[in-house]
């Protein structure tokens, strides 16, 4: 029989497989800086907390995330948390100086076996995290039935007033997707043996891609003093439709407004699609898909868009950020994100609300022949999606 495997701090990985698993990393760390011409990286620290020292006024920036691993890889899988639990931080466009580690590792008969284990899941997360000049000071390690890692994100603003919100859209702008949708259905589809190969390959270089690049494209235009970036956040588990509504709803109290989406721009990955016509999809689709109670005609919507139109309640893992930019510098940022991120586009476009009784409808998502609408504003039976043909 298996050995008992206890609870508690019982269930802490060895002082002496994390200690030789963190020199490793940071002796890793020391060749890539050099390597790449990186700073070197801070000796290790053996206090029982990081002390970050804060010598100008701003405000900290405050995130975490975490999951369990829907991978084979520790160093892929490590890669991905980092990048992903990142997202929230490169949305608001602060940059990131510290993270805290939480992994757990898969019981092993073999402590050799749990040490190789943390050392490529800290491997891959660390990185990403060096190649962003972000240092991994502290965390927790533990043994469990399956792998999961997160991080809690640490950053830091000078300028409190020049982050990126998800409230901030106007009538008029452009929406921009940097990366492609359907990593849920995908990796549920995988899970079931009916995933191509290549198809989860496209996807991981996809989800291993730091929003990083876009943050910083976006936040330059902010401080070269051209603005025209109004607005941000990262799709991630709520899928498109639901963290489009966040941007939506978080300018309820000020100026209300819509959106139109053509489905024809936004940007599925190949192994989405195919899970879709599968009918296959992750185990969070069923709650995400409540969103289609802001569709006026959702019946309509699902026959015009069979395919696609499933995958707008998709849960991201590590997707892309989702902008609100005045045309008159749209086009210019697309071109500068699609150097980084090739897929990126504009999806659609911001409009005010109107009440669903008049006959501008909320919000529309055009393609499969018809148009889908979605909106923001208070209404009687609160949000509102139409589709027009």
């Amino acid at each position: 029989a298996d050995p008992m495997r206890c609870g508690g701090c019982g269930a802490k990985v060895g002082a002496t497989t994390v200690s030789r698993a963190l020199r490793a990393v940071h002796q890793r760390q020391i060749e890539r800086a050099k390597r790449y011409s990186l700073p070197l990286p801070p000796p290790i620290d053996h206090d029982d907390a990081a002390i970050v020292p804060v010598t100008k006024p701003g405000a900290m920036i405050h995130t975490i995330d975490y999951f369990r691993s829907f991978l084979s890889d520790p160093f892929l899988f490590g890669k991905i948390a980092a990048v992903h639990a990142l997202s929230d931080v490169h949305a608001m466009g602060a940059p990131a100086q510290t993270a805290l580690a939480l992994a757990v590792v898969p019981f092993a008969a073999d402590e050799s076996i749990t040490e190789s284990s943390l050392l490529d899941l800290l491997s891959g997360a660390s990185d990403v995290f060096q190649d962003e000049g972000i240092t991994i000071v502290g965390g927790h390690t533990c043994e469990g039935v399956e792998m999961a890692c997160g991080f809690a994100i640490q950053g830091f603003a000078e300028t409190p007033s020049r982050l990126l919100r998800k409230a901030g859209g106007q009538p008029g702008d452009k929406i921009i997707l940097t990366k492609p949708i359907g990593t849920g259905a995908l990796f549920a589809a995988d899970m079931r043996a009916k995933c191509k190969g290549e198809h989860v390959v496209d996807a991981l270089q996809s989800m291993a891609l730091s929003n990083g690049k876009a943050s910083q494209i976006a936040s330059k235009m902010i401080s070269d003093g051209r603005g025209g970036v109004h607005a941000c956040t990262d799709v991630t588990g709520f899928g498109l439709m639901g963290h489009l509504l966040e941007m939506l709803l978080a300018n309820e109290d000020g100026n209300p407004i819509s959106a139109v989406l053509n489905i024809r721009e936004i940007p599925f990955l190949e192994g989405g699609i195919e899970a879709s016509k599968a009918h296959v999809f992750s185990s969070l689709q069923p709650q995400n898909s409540r969103n289609r109670r802001a569709v006026y005609n959702h019946s309509d919507a699902a026959a015009a868009c069979p395919v696609e139109y499933p995958l707008l309640f998709d849960p991201q893992t590590a997707g892309g950020l989702l902008f609100f930019v005045d045309p008159s510098v749209a086009h210019s940022l697309v071109q500068q994100l699609q150097q980084h991120y090739p897929q990126s586009n504009i999806i659609g476009e911001v409009r005010s609300y109107h009440d669903g009784r008049q006959q501008s409808p909320p919000v529309m998502i055009a393609g499969g022949g018809g148009v889908c609408t979605i909106g923001s504003g208070s209404t009687s039976s609160g949000l509102r999606v139409h589709i027009n043909y």
